[in-house]
C-alpha cells in the first residue's frame, strides 16, 4: 500500500482547497471467501461536489482476488484501477486485444487526457501501474485503453433505461468482452 501526495491522479481533483492532501491506494490481498473483505478508514478518494460539500470516501481495506467457481474476481474501489487489472488479465492470457467494455456507470469516464501508454510500455505491469497511479484518473482511463487496442468497442450502461434496453439483447458469451 501506499499514499499519493502529490496533485496527481485522483488524487488532483480539489487538491488546492482540500485539508487533506493524500489519498490511499491499497495493497492486492488474495482471499478465498467474499466474506473477508474488509473496509478502511484511510481516505482513498476526496472530492467537492456540485453544492460544494466535501466528499470524503473510505472503500475497501485491500483490493482484493478471490478464486471463485473456477475465475479470478479482483475487487477495487477507484474505477481507474481496472486498467491495470485489463492489463494483468491480457497479460495472463485470460484476454486478448480489441474487447468489447460494458461499461456500467451513470459517468462515461471517457475524457481524453491526451496521455497514452504505448503497446510496447503496455507488456511491462509496473510500466501500467505507474501509468495508472500517477496519470490516470476516475474520468478518463477508457480513452487510452482503446488507443492502446486492448479496447476496442465500448457498450455504455449510464441508467436503468439503457441497462432494461441491453438486457433486451441477446448475449453470446465470447472471450473479447469484458
Amino acid at each position: 500500500p501506499f499514499y499519493i501526495k502529490e496533485a496527481i491522479w485522483n488524487n488532483a481533483f480539489s487538491y488546492n482547497k482540500r485539508k487533506n492532501k493524500k489519498i490511499y491506494v491499497p495493497n492486492l490481498l488474495e482471499i478465498d471467501s467474499f466474506d473477508n473483505i474488509k473496509l478502511w478508514t484511510e481516505i482513498a478518494f476526496e472530492d467537492y461536489d456540485f453544492n460544494g460539500k466535501l466528499s470524503t470516501n473510505y472503500w475497501l481495506e485491500n483490493f482484493y482476488k478471490i478464486n471463485w467457481k473456477w475465475k479470478k474476481i479482483y475487487l477495487f474501489d477507484n474505477h481507474n484501477h481496472a486498467f491495470y487489472f485489463w492489463y494483468l488479465a491480457r497479460n495472463e492470457w485470460i484476454i486478448w486485444d480489441n474487447n468489447t467494455l460494458i461499461h456500467i456507470d451513470e459517468h462515461a469516464d471517457t475524457r481524453d487526457n491526451n496521455k497514452n501508454i504505448s503497446k510496447a510500455d503496455s507488456k511491462y505491469l509496473q510500466k501500467v501501474f505507474n501509468f495508472t497511479n500517477n496519470v490516470l484518473n476516475v474520468w478518463d482511463y477508457i480513452i487510452p485503453a482503446q488507443k492502446e487496442g486492448i479496447i476496442w468497442k465500448v457498450i455504455q450502461i449510464r441508467n436503468e433505461t439503457n441497462l432494461n434496453d441491453y438486457l433486451k439483447i441477446e448475449l453470446i458469451e465470447e472471450k473479447n468482452t469484458i
